[in-house]
């Protein structure tokens, strides 16, 4: 089979829906739905009633609902103010079961069918002999098996990052029934997450490929996924990698199809595949990924450079250990703030591919955090920031490092220190009018918002803004292109 490499694509999108404006309740205010919800909190606080809050009173409002409705037995279910909807069931345990049974029952149509096993305790047992597999305590105390260490960052994602309720997360998600050679076959998918409706399929690729040869496998996914396209019914998303930057996308539009009563099912894809033609589900053009540049990495401790090593693209990392021997560490793995270098220098760049046939052997006889900072440029280190000053060298953003400040950009309007004061735009004439105002000169999207703590930067399309600084010298070129999804980040 010839595989093809696509990157991150989606190969099932009925429609691309717009960012719906909606009118405040109590004034002429317009605005996207989390800039009402603000403007209500900040402008209308002594409207909202006891035990609301500005989202659930403004949910209420745009759909005209005074409670939430379990989708069993049809009495109130509590809201959610992490999702900013009601839940879909009731707090009753016979209401979950009774819905693992509706979806059995339920998921059969005329392209396939559907069933949950019949033993979730069988299931659990299952998983649980697994090596690899382990236990996760969500912060509500409830325990979650995984499967992975991929399964398990997506249990803390959940957890530590949308604070996910523990019951709104299903481990493993429903089962589905599957043709391939003629007979068929059960899919245990590893994750449902109810209140999206969204079955999830953790893989590793991407950057992290798996780079057997499985003809077989992969013809099996791909008839796995025709299976659960056709029955309609569920959103999915294959995870490839932990790519939690297009998995919040996902979510992100899910949850503007339930706001706008869109029945279309969002279907996303996120590794390099082929074949979907055959599965009549999108048309794909395939693309090879570009080559990186050589880059140096500079671990950071208080903006001192305590290691340096070396990259050949945005996975993995050659360093030097302690018993003087040339190892690899990815990104992702770094438990500390660096900073990355792209190399303009073509004898540097040379040298650094040049380390890569040393991966796995001793060079030194001691440790010298300097030594592949020196073998690749022949300069000693005489003071401690010469890495980051080095003028062959580039300071860039990685892969890893831009889908952690997309997500943060995301979720920098829950810091409790920003929400505090709505950040307001600087007026001119004001102090620090003309050095904001050049500040972001060359992105039309961006504003400079101040606020009692500092200034924030803000992209006036997507809503999107920087983390706080307490000063305007401190918000670089990198934040501005992360926080604009402009230049490198298009």
């Amino acid at each position: 089979m010839n595989i093809d490499c696509v990157s991150e694509n989606k190969i099932l999108k009925k429609k691309k829906q717009g960012k719906s404006v909606y009118k405040c309740p109590y004034c002429n205010y317009k605005g996207v739905k989390y800039k009402c919800v603000e403007h209500i909190d900040t402008k209308h606080s002594e409207l909202i009633p006891e035990g609301y809050t500005a989202a659930r009173l403004f949910f209420n409002h745009i759909n005209k609902k005074s409670h939430g409705t379990c989708i069993v037995c049809k009495r109130p279910t509590e809201w959610n103010e992490d999702t900013w909807r009601y839940d879909r069931l009731c707090t009753r345990p016979s209401c979950k079961i009774r819905y693992q049974e509706i979806m059995k029952k339920g998921m059969i149509n005329k392209y396939g069918k559907a069933s949950l096993l019949d033993s979730p305790e069988h299931q659990q047992k299952m998983l649980e002999r697994r090596s690899i597999s382990g236990k996760y305590r969500f912060k509500d105390g409830a325990i979650k098996t995984y499967v992975g260490k991929y399964e398990k960052n997506l249990l803390e994602y959940f957890d530590k990052v949308m604070n996910v309720k523990s019951k709104d997360v299903q481990v493993p998600g429903p089962t589905i029934e599957y043709e391939y050679n003629g007979e068929t076959h059960l899919w245990i998918t590893d994750m449902y997450y109810l209140p999206a409706n969204l079955i999830i399929e953790v893989k590793d690729g991407g950057n992290n490929p798996n780079k057997r040869v499985m003809t077989s496998y992969r013809e099996k996914v791909v008839a796995k996924e025709k299976s659960l396209a056709k029955i309609g019914k569920y959103n999915y998303i294959r995870l490839t990698d932990n790519n939690f930057t297009e998995f919040a996308n996902t979510i992100e539009e899910i949850r503007m199809n339930m706001d706008n009563d869109v029945k279309d099912i969002v279907f996303n894809v996120l590794e390099s595949v082929t074949l979907y033609n055959e599965m009549g589900l999108a048309g794909i053009t395939p693309t090879i990924p570009s080559r990186y540049n050589p880059s140096m990495v500079n671990l950071m401790v208080n903006d001192n450079v305590i290691k340096t090593g070396f990259s050949l693209n945005d996975t993995d990392i050659m360093f030097i250990d302690k018993d003087g021997k040339i190892i690899t560490k990815k990104f992702k793995d770094l438990d500390t703030d660096y900073i990355t270098r792209r190399s303009t220098n073509q004898n540097i760049t040379d040298k650094i591919h040049e380390l890569t046939s040393m991966v796995g052997e001793s060079v030194i006889d001691y440790y010298n955090p300097d030594y592949l900072y020196e073998f690749v440029t022949g300069d000693k280190i005489v003071y401690n920031k010469q890495p980051v000053l080095d003028n062959r060298f580039e300071t860039y953003i990685d892969e890893n490092k831009k889908a952690l400040y997309s997500i943060e950009c995301m979720y920098n309007r829950l810091d409790p220190c920003i929400i505090e004061y709505e950040p307001l735009p600087i007026l001119e004439g004001e102090v620090n009018y003309n050095r904001a105002t050049r500040l972001v000169k060359n992105y039309k999207n961006l504003r400079v918002l101040e606020h009692p703590y500092g200034y924030v930067v803000e992209n006036i399309n997507t809503g999107a803004i920087s983390k706080l600084f307490t000063s305007l010298e401190k918000i670089t070129t990198d934040v501005l292109d992360v926080v604009s999804g402009g230049g490198k980040y298009e």
